[in-house]
Order: structure tokens, then sequence, then C-alpha cells
């Protein structure tokens, strides 16, 4: 399979086991984030709601259109907030895993009245 391994976990000769990681590897160019969204603001996001961008430090604030395809419905007590996964439309080629980055999503937009409509000059 095409992809990046980062850094492999077990040294050649060392026992490979289900309990123990082999390696940290990505697939590009596909990548999903996963978001978390406080409780206050979850009853905003919806299933398709297109235009979440992400901003990536390592990517020096590059917006990455993503659409929200799932949000998990259970809170997480600790931080009391709910996860989102949305992939990303056109995924960089280089992208780190557990990358940290911030997350808007677009929950309406208004068309507004151009102030200049129906002057002339």
């Amino acid at each position: 399979m095409d992809g990046i391994v980062y850094d492999l976990m077990i040294e050649p000769g060392e026992l490979a086991t289900t309990q123990r990681a082999l390696a940290v590897s990505t697939v590009p160019p596909t990548s999903t984030w996963n978001s978390r969204v406080v409780e206050y603001d979850i009853h905003r996001v919806e299933l398709g709601q297109g235009e979440a961008l992400h901003h990536a430090g390592q990517l020096r604030r590059t917006d990455l259109p993503a659409s929200v395809t799932r949000i998990v419905p259970l809170m997480d007590d600790r931080s009391r907030t709910f996860k989102v996964h949305s992939p990303v439309h056109r995924a960089p080629a280089q992208l780190s895993p557990n990358l940290t980055a911030e997350a808007s999503v677009v929950l309406r937009t208004k068309i507004m009245a151009s102030p200049f409509a129906g002057t002339t000059r």
C-alpha cells in the first residue's frame, strides 16, 4: 500500500503482538479530521454541513475545506465535547499524524445585497 511511515515502534527481531503498535503511518491523500465541538454548540452542527475549514499550524494557516460526515452522539465527560469527523476534500501532500489544528464550521451563509445595486456612474 502507498503511504508514509513516520516511525517504527519495533526493532528487527523483536516479538510483534496484537497489543503493541508496529508503526505510525498514513495513507495520503485522504485525511479525516477528528474535531471536538463543545456541548453548547453541537446542536448547530449537522451532517453534510459544508465548509468545515481547518487551519493547521504545520501548513501556515492554509484553509482545508471539508464537510461534516459523522457526529458521535456520545459526549466526552472530561472535556464536555462531542467528536465530529470531517474528511478534507483536497488534502495536502504532506500531513503529519496527530496534527493540531483549528476547525471552523460555517453554520449558515447570507448573500448580501450590494450597496451599489441600482446605481449608475
